[in-house]
C-alpha cells in the first residue's frame, strides 16, 4: 500500500511512522499502536498524504484534543508570521541557554546588515538567520546558505576594520522546513549551524518547538486573524498566552469565557511537554 506525498511522489505506507508520531505527541504505546491499526484498516492504496493526515487527526481528537493539536505542530509553526518567527527563534534560543537579541543592524565592510537574531553563549557570538516558509513541505536551499555566509564575511571584515563590535564565531540558520542536501554540504564546509525540521537529528525544530515555553500560540483552535493579532501583540507562544492577563486578552476581543476555555486548552497541550 502506498501514500501519495504532497510533492507527488509515492511512499510505501509505514504504520510505524504513525506510531512514532503518536508517541511524540504524548500517547502511550498501546494507544499509539491502536491508532495505527485503525488507520491502516481505513486507508486505501495511493491515498493522498493530506487525507491520511486528516484520518490520523480524527483518531487523535477522539482520544484527546491536545494530542491532535501537537500532531499538527508542523503546520502550526508554518502559521507563525515571518516577523514573529524571528522572535520565536529568539525565544527558543533563550530557552536553551543563549542570550539573544532580536533585529540588530550591524555595519559591515561594504554595507549595513539587518541581523534577525544575535545570540551569545559561552563567550561566542552567533549570527542567526530566520527563514519561515508558508509551505512547511518545501526545502530550504543552497541560496540561503550562500546569502548568510556572504553576510557573515562582510560583517567579519567590518569587525577587522573596527566599524562594528560583533566578532561572530559562526552563522546559524533556523527554518521551519527541511534542508536540501546542497545546503547541508555547504554548511558543513563553512561551519554554518543548521536548525530545521528533523535536522539535526533529535534536536531539530520539531523538538525545540515542544519545550514548555516554546509551543506556538498558533496551535490554539482560533481564527487565522486572531492568531495574527496575538502575534502582533507579542503573544507568540502558548506560555505567553497563559501568562497574559484577562484584561489584555479582552483588549484583543477575547471575552472572559472564551479566554478561560482557551487557557485550559493551552494548559493541556503544555502539560504533554512535561510528561
Amino acid at each position: 500500500m502506498y501514500v501519495i506525498k504532497r510533492n507527488g511522489e509515492l511512499e510505501k505506507f509505514d504504520p510505524n511512522k504513525i506510531v512514532r508520531t503518536c508517541l511524540r505527541v504524548g500517547l502511550d504505546e498501546k494507544s499509539a499502536q491502536e491508532v495505527a491499526r485503525e488507520v491502516k484498516s481505513e486507508i486505501y492504496n495511493r491515498i493522498p498524504a493530506e487525507e491520511l493526515y486528516k484520518i490520523v487527526m480524527g483518531k487523535l481528537r477522539k482520544i484527546e484534543r491536545s494530542h491532535a493539536y501537537l500532531y499538527r505542530l508542523k503546520e502550526a509553526v508554518a502559521e507563525i508570521e515571518p516577523f514573529a518567527f524571528e522572535k520565536y527563534t529568539k525565544t527558543i534560543l533563550e530557552s536553551i541557554g543563549y542570550d539573544a537579541t532580536w533585529n540588530v543592524i550591524i555595519q559591515g565592510k561594504c554595507v549595513d546588515h539587518q541581523v534577525d537574531v544575535v545570540a551569545k553563549k559561552d563567550g561566542n557570538l552567533y549570527l542567526v538567520e530566520c527563514k519561515r516558509h508558508v509551505n512547511p513541505h518545501r526545502f530550504c536551499g543552497l541560496g540561503v546558505g550562500l546569502q548568510v555566509q556572504a553576510r557573515l564575511e562582510d560583517i567579519r571584515d567590518g569587525y577587522k576594520l573596527s566599524v562594528n563590535k560583533y566578532n561572530f564565531y559562526r552563522a546559524w540558520i533556523f527554518t521551519n522546513t527541511k534542508f536540501s542536501e546542497h545546503i547541508i554540504k555547504y554548511a558543513n564546509a563553512k561551519k554554518i549551524l543548521l536548525t530545521g525540521w528533523n535536522y539535526p537529528d533529535g534536536n531539530g525544530l520539531q523538538n525545540l518547538s515542544q519545550l514548555e515555553k516554546t509551543l506556538p500560540v498558533t496551535l490554539l483552535p482560533i481564527s487565522s486573524n486572531l492568531k495574527a493579532h496575538l502575534q502582533e501583540k507579542n503573544i507568540i507562544t502558548l506560555y505567553e498566552f497563559m501568562s497574559a492577563s484577562m484584561r489584555a486578552l479582552s483588549s484583543l476581543g477575547i471575552d472572559g469565557k472564551r479566554a478561560s476555555s482557551l487557557k485550559k486548552v493551552a494548559g493541556k497541550i503544555i502539560s504533554h511537554t512535561r510528561q
